[in-house]
């Protein structure tokens, strides 16, 4: 297989490859400007430059089959053996990549691998149809790398494709073996020597191997002279979960037919997946003489695959946080609406108020663990605000007590009047949890964890680590002012191979089922989404160590945690539109109580009855984001439009991502996060009520 990886520059007209296929939408790039279409075609060049025409030229001198893509999968270059294959022009390639000319029930699939790829640079490969200009399909097998600059990063992907006919013998080929009774008198040694699938010929019926081409030695790590004509020698290294599983499989052969994929183990302990596909090769009777077969190292496209799934597993967990969410917020509400109003008249009967005190503890800690739940599923976008980050890890201690177990010995050492972080503190908790996760499964019998901060000035280096760390990924940190958070565990530590790629998405030292891989790649993304960056330093059987550097943002100001705030009253109108009763009520019960008149609508339909029956008296609309029948922003919309001067305040109990589904950015309009009191309601209402006309109009009309 023949290919060419050119690091040229152009500005490229395309499509990202994994979107074409699937049909999302095109780039915004171009290929040739519009004015300059017209003068290419008539030139006959496409406008290339000297050097670019002199590439094509010489490329297409070339027998073969092979294209580039930048990184985020916009075509650059097609061999004209593509071209000739599919029978598209070049230019219709920079337009729409390939998407006409994969097969249909091929789309989808080989989409998705195309996104997979441009979020991890791991090479892959995938089988494909391919429509020829004749209406017929051709069976293609696409292997696809990343080709590096001189620097050794990635620039840009490199693909070759081949058809599957190539490798699996054409009618030719067979009658060949028939005649001639040996590979090697079929296919000239200097192609099969050079295919990268292992091609294979045995005897019928004793099985004794006839030939073997190189890429045996490179697939299995192993000499050809080894196999020394048994088949059994074959057989030993398939892997022992997957052994009886092949032999079975061989054994059920009708005539010599086979297809299967299993595991092989390398010398060095490595494992890799194949596919053996195997024909009968008959003689001019009908009776098999040899069997003839194709072994694929498959091992990237099952690692795809297995991302995919995990990737697919995240989604459904964050489907289903979203949906629990919104009922155990809507649950909340209802509870912490009680709870005050219960406090509120057992004012002066403490031995009663002690119970709900705890109540409200209670409700208050499962609303930081629905806010955890989504965060682990990113579904909350980043809110960053400027924060106190002991408070953070204060707050998040209790849970991270319970993740850890008796069994590990857990400690604080949190350094006095440090400078605050900009920060979204939820997020920064589920941080928080990775860490700890992570630190129990390195020390299943118990240890220490120990979590630290203090203050780095500008310019400084951070603390030695550990010399007995042996694996340290260092960081260079810009002339600024940090607060450091440290987290340091006894576990079983790592080498610095692990090291190196200890943030890599899907990458895991877990045992199958244990992990995703994507905990430390969810952390790192989420610190540097902060503005920080992570060092790390471990060694086997010694524990780890991981440093987050956040910059500053000024000085710590006091806590306002504790602080009290009047009670807030009011003497207006609200229609509360949420189609819960129960919360319904609850929220009514504790306007009431504060002076407003409340009246309530279980959708957006009665909703507008009550407003044309109360024209004028209506001063602001409270409503869920998610109704039946028509939704809050449709409900806002109309509103609005017929009646211009009441005030809305938005709420929700789902996830920010699925609001921000209903067309709405939460940073334009008023909004309240269920679960709240009727005190933090009453408050977030006083602020959209007592806001000037003129700026909620030019709000709204900015949204």
């Amino acid at each position: 297989m023949f290919a060419i990886c050119w690091s040229g520059h152009r500005e490229g007209r395309g499509t990202t490859l994994g979107r074409a296929i699937i049909g999302v939408k095109k780039s915004t790039g171009t290929w040739l400007q519009p004015e300059s279409r017209v003068a290419a075609r008539e030139r006959g060049d496409h406008g290339m430059s000297e050097g670019e025409r002199r590439f094509r030229d010489l490329a297409d001198s070339v027998d073969g089959m092979f294209f580039t893509c930048n990184l985020d999968g916009t075509c650059t270059f097609v061999s004209r053996g593509i071209v000739e294959l599919v029978g598209f022009s070049r230019e219709r390639f920079m337009e729409r990549g390939y998407y006409d000319a994969v097969a249909e029930e091929d789309r989808e699939r080989v989409g998705r691998c195309w996104e997979i790829a441009a979020r991890t640079h791991v090479p892959f490969s995938y089988d494909v149809g391919l429509y020829t200009p004749d209406g017929s399909v051709r069976q293609c097998h696409i292997k696809v790398r990343l080709g590096r600059d001189g620097r050794g990063e990635g620039a840009q992907w490199v693909g070759t494709v081949t058809e599957r006919d190539e490798l699996l013998g054409t009618d030719d080929v067979l009658t060949a073996i028939r005649q001639r009774r040996d590979l090697r008198d079929v296919v000239p040694i200097e192609i099969a020597e050079n295919v990268r699938d292992i091609l294979w010929l045995l005897d019928w019926p004793t099985l004794r191997t006839r030939y073997l081409n190189k890429a045996y030695e490179d697939i299995f790590g192993r000499s050809r002279a080894e196999i020394d004509g048994k088949i059994e020698d074959w057989v030993a290294r398939v892997h022992p979960a997957d052994r009886e599983r092949f032999v079975a499989a061989a054994a059920a052969r009708t005539g010599g037919a086979f297809d299967e994929e299993y595991r092989i183990v390398r010398p060095d302990g490595g494992v890799r997946w194949v596919r053996n596909k195997a024909s009968p090769v008959r003689d001019a009777s009908g009776n098999v003489t040899h069997i003839f077969g194709v072994c694929e190292d498959i091992t990237e496209r099952r690692e795809l695959e297995s991302q995919l799934r995990a990737t697919q597993k995240m989604e459904s967990i964050g489907q289903l946080a979203g949906g629990i969410a919104h009922d155990f917020n809507n649950l909340l509400t209802i509870i912490v609406a009680c709870n005050e109003e219960l406090l509120e008249e057992l004012r002066d009967v403490p031995a009663l108020r002690e119970p709900l005190l705890e109540t409200r503890l209670a409700v208050q800690r499962a609303t930081s663990l629905t806010r955890d739940l989504l965060a682990f599923s990113r579904r909350r976008h980043h809110d960053p605000k400027v924060v106190d980050l002991n408070e953070v890890v204060s707050e998040a201690e209790r849970m991270l007590r319970r993740l850890l177990g008796e069994d590990v010995a857990f400690s604080t050492g949190l350094a006095p009047r440090l400078p605050c972080v900009r920060i979204d503190a939820a997020q920064f908790t589920s941080v928080l949890v990775n860490f700890a996760v992570n630190a129990r499964h390195a020390m299943p019998k118990g240890g220490v964890l120990a979590l630290a901060t203090y203050e780095l000035e500008a310019g400084a280096p951070p603390p030695a680590m550990d010399p007995h760390f042996t694996a340290h990924i260092g960081v260079r940190l810009p002339p600024a002012r940090h607060v450091v958070l440290e987290i340091t565990d006894t576990g079983a530590g790592f080498d610095r191979a692990v090291a190196d790629r200890i943030f890599e998405p899907f990458f895991t030292t877990k045992t199958a089922g244990k992990g995703t891989g994507l905990g430390l790649a969810v952390v790192h993304g989420i610190v540097k989404q902060c503005g920080g960056h992570i060092e790390v330093a471990s060694a086997l059987g010694v524990g780890t160590t991981f440093r987050v550097f956040l910059p500053a943002a000024g000085h710590a100001s006091p806590s306002t945690r504790d602080a009290v705030t009047p009670d807030l009253r009011g003497t207006e109108t609200v229609l509360l539109v949420e189609d819960e009763s129960a919360v319904r009520r609850a929220a009514s019960r504790g306007l009431e109580a504060r002076g407003f008149r409340v009246l309530g609508a279980g959708d957006a339909e009665e909703a507008l009855r009550i407003l044309e029956g109360r024209r004028g008296e209506i001063d602001i609309l409270v409503t869920d984001v998610v109704l039946p029948k028509m939704d809050g922003r449709s409900l806002v919309e109309r509103v609005t439009e017929r009646f211009p001067n009441v005030k809305v305040l938005y709420t929700s109990g789902y996830a920010n991502d699925d609001v921000s589904r209903y067309g709405l950015s939460l940073a334009d309009v008023a909004f309240i996060e269920k679960p709240y009191t009727p005190h933090r309601l009453v408050r977030k209402m006083r602020q959209v009520l007592d806001e000037a006309p003129a700026t909620a109009r030019s709000k709204r009309e900015a949204g």
